[in-house]
């Protein structure tokens, strides 16, 4: 029994002895290579650090990037309301394209902007500058609006401002080409709430446009009826010359939508 005892109390001896040196050998061997796990924990503060300073470093960029081009179309502005942008003195017409030749770039340079930021919003300079009376700035302004479409609309009161400027704009322009770029901007503003102010636009297009807009709009005008719409449409179709496109469009946009309205 004694025996036993002595040789039970060597085993637990050996086995203490055991443990501790595979204790020692593991401690050794995690302070000279820690496991990949422990050290991505130890480097993944470090990590994350780093990717939120390359993101602040990056926004603050755009910022000071953006203030420079807010400023330079402000620079351009002036010096083609004063004619002092000229490159030609022997043309009078030379201020004027050399500041729409760089006001589209710089709205070019903006759209790319919007494109790598989503959270980048433009609206504010989109409302002034769609005034500018030359079209080829008008349209750079509606390709920075089409840059933002997949955007939701945000503040109402903006959103109408915005709105507002765009349609004054088109009027002012009466270009076709323009109204045709602007319709997936319209759509998506009669989508997000402002229908009606939408489609008194169109109709007012349709009814008192120049030709080819009134052609155009009429065209395009299934996109934008409904059901508390449609009559006045149908009034304005009977009020169109018989034989005209605008008629005949408009005619169309309307079958369009009650093909719509029954599921077809």
């Amino acid at each position: 029994m004694k025996a036993l005892s002595a040789w039970g109390a060597l085993v637990l001896i050996l086995l203490i002895t055991l443990f501790n040196a595979g204790r020692e050998i593991r401690d050794e061997k995690y302070s000279e290579n820690p496991t990949a796990e422990s050290q991505e924990n130890i480097r993944a503060p470090a990590s994350i650090k780093s990717e939120s300073e390359k993101t602040l470093s990056f926004l603050k960029d755009q910022e000071r990037q953006i203030r420079s081009m807010q400023s330079e179309l402000h620079h351009l502005k002036k010096c083609w309301e004063a004619d002092s942008c000229r490159v030609d003195s022997s043309d009078p017409k030379s201020s004027h394209f050399a500041a729409v030749e760089r006001i589209t770039a710089v709205l070019k340079e903006l759209r790319e902007i919007k494109r790598k930021n989503t959270a980048a919003n433009f609206s504010i300079l989109a409302r002034e500058w769609i005034h500018f009376p030359d079209d080829h700035v008008r349209s750079g302004v509606l390709d920075l609006l089409l840059q933002e479409l997949g955007d939701e609309l945000g503040d109402e009161k903006s959103d109408r401002q915005t709105l507002q400027a765009v349609l004054e704009g088109l009027r002012e322009s009466i270009s076709a080409p323009l109204i045709e770029k602007a319709m997936p901007i319209l759509e998506n503003y009669a989508r997000g709430g402002f229908a009606r102010e939408v489609q008194s636009f169109v109709a007012e297009s349709v009814s008192n446009g120049p030709i080819q807009v009134s052609e155009i709009m009429a065209a395009q005008a299934g996109r934008f009826i409904d059901t508390e719409s449609v009559s006045r449409f149908r009034a304005i179709s009977d009020s169109l010359p018989a034989h005209s496109r605008s008629r005949r469009n408009l005619e169309a946009s309307i079958l369009e939508f009650k093909r719509r309205q029954s599921g077809g």
